[in-house]
């Protein structure tokens, strides 16, 4: 079967929610298959849990391409519902079937039955099987392992994969499993991003889930340590999740005496999104695990410089021109990280060279034509 055969096969593809609150997860699922359309896919994406008034599906473009995209519920109402009877059907039509995520209870059956009724799975796990992630919530994981041992490892064609790391870990717990690595994507913005030099105060931004992973209270060491120094920043926290963990962060800012310098502006979407990424310089994302980070891939994409961690995976796909890595992140590392990449002269220019390394990188098409190979080569 050549490439241009492929819009005769039919993806089917599940994902938990496709709420904005879900981060990376969510948008992935939504790109991926706008992505697998793009590419002449008759690809189609259900969501398990029930539409949210946030839901990423609000906005699609177009009848056609809002048609594809269902939420499951055992009594359907409404076209953007879809019931049992009609979701084994399409399973026992589809060519493949995608999944994403692991620990997830719908997960099992689903497996099973996909493979009693002949259709292949691609699941991608977005991380859930790492060292680290494992690693939390034992217990349930160990048990959820019990089960899915043989519902769901041994009835899946391939795990997907977004980096070799992840791929390396998932095979410590599950040794026999097919990998793939195909990366994930973002969407390059073609105007409205940021250009020129620095800003002063150096406009800093956290866009991602309210996690303790992320380390933002990093980032609110290193605003403490170059205010301290006479260095004058803003920091953006962008983005919501853990609930405690917000009030602990926020008392730290108060305690710090750093409330002037520091915005929680809650989860961000849209042209709002987009405003806050152009009028922003540095992203940061000194995480303690990502099996992606596809925040970096955004901040990039928008033409900001990034400090990271070596534990963000898509690192690896940015030049010391783009950004700076560093491999065990301390508040004031990250401190002088920011006060080398703001000094820099060619500051500009570094902003254009992290947009094309984007586009090479994390474009979307270039993700889809890797899972419509994939497809192809395993068939």
């Amino acid at each position: 079967m050549g490439f241009g055969d492929f819009s005769l096969i039919k993806v089917l593809q599940f994902c938990n929610t496709l709420a904005e609150s879900d981060g990376g997860p969510a948008r992935y699922s939504l790109d991926l298959h706008h992505a697998l359309r793009r590419a002449g896919v008759h690809a189609r994406l259900v969501s398990i849990r029930p539409r949210m008034p946030n839901s990423l599906a609000e906005p699609l473009p177009g009848d056609a391409e809002s048609s594809s995209v269902r939420f499951f519920r055992m009594t359907p109402s409404g076209k953007a519902s879809i019931g049992i009877v009609e979701l084994l059907r399409q399973v026992r039509e589809s060519d493949a079937i995608i999944i994403d995520g692991y620990y997830l209870p719908w997960i099992p059956p689903l497996t099973l039955i996909s493979r009693a009724l002949g259709t292949p799975i691609y699941l991608a796990p977005h991380g859930s099987l790492t060292l680290h992630q494992r690693n939390t919530s034992r217990i349930k994981k160990w048990l959820f392992t019990l089960i899915s041992r043989w519902a769901v490892d041994r009835q899946v064609r391939r795990f997907i994969v977004m980096s070799q790391r992840e791929g390396d870990e998932l095979l410590i717990g599950i040794p026999h499993a097919r990998v793939e690595v195909t990366g994930a994507g973002t969407t390059i913005p073609l105007s409205g991003y940021a250009d020129g030099p620095c800003h002063s105060p150096v406009r800093l931004l956290s866009l991602s889930r309210i996690a303790r992973k992320k380390r933002i209270d990093l980032m609110i060491a290193a605003v403490g340590e170059l205010s301290d120094a006479g260095t004058a920043v803003k920091l953006v926290i962008a983005g919501s999740g853990d609930i405690q963990l917000e009030r602990e962060l926020k008392a730290q800012a108060r305690v710090l005496e750093l409330e002037d310098k520091i915005d929680f502006v809650g989860m961000i979407s849209g042209e709002g999104k987009r405003e806050c990424l152009k009028s922003s310089d540095i992203f940061l994302l000194p995480s303690d695990d990502e099996n992606f980070g596809i925040g970096l891939a955004e901040a990039m994409s928008h033409g900001l410089l990034s400090i990271v961690s070596a534990q963000v995976d898509a690192s690896a796909l940015m030049s010391t021109s783009a950004g700076i890595i560093i491999a065990d992140p301390t508040a004031p590392m990250i401190a002088e990280a920011i006060r080398e990449l703001a000094n820099s002269s060619d500051f500009a220019e570094r902003r254009k060279s992290a947009r094309s390394e984007a586009v090479d990188a994390f474009g979307w098409d270039a993700i889809g034509r890797t899972w419509t190979d994939m497809f192809i080569r395993t068939k």
